[in-house]
């Protein structure tokens, strides 16, 4: 199932050293966060592969969401998504 970035934040880990990345994601594509350049969106899915965001599978397992793909919604508004076994968003779930 394909999903899109809605919002990348990052936190820091409770001694401040490390940092953690938190993505959030989409079903709809007009709803996806995006970057003005093909470029800049590229280079942020690039970093995302690097660092292996997982997401819990419908079946409890751990899935490592690789290989983003960027897609131009309008002109000079990237996107950024992913293939991977989300489980069903509840208002689109019959």
């Amino acid at each position: 199932m394909k999903k899109y970035i809605y919002e990348i934040g990052t936190e820091r880990d409770s001694e401040g050293f490390g940092k953690r990345i938190n993505v959030d994601f989409d079903s709809k594509k007009e709803e996806a966060g995006f970057w003005a350049t093909r470029q800049k969106a590229e280079m942020e899915a690039a970093m995302l592969d690097q660092h292996e965001i997982e997401i819990t599978t419908l079946e409890g397992q751990k899935h490592v969401c690789r290989d983003y793909k960027v897609e131009e919604r309008t002109p000079r508004e990237f996107v950024i998504c992913v293939d991977a076994p989300f489980k069903p968003d509840p208002a689109t779930a019959a």
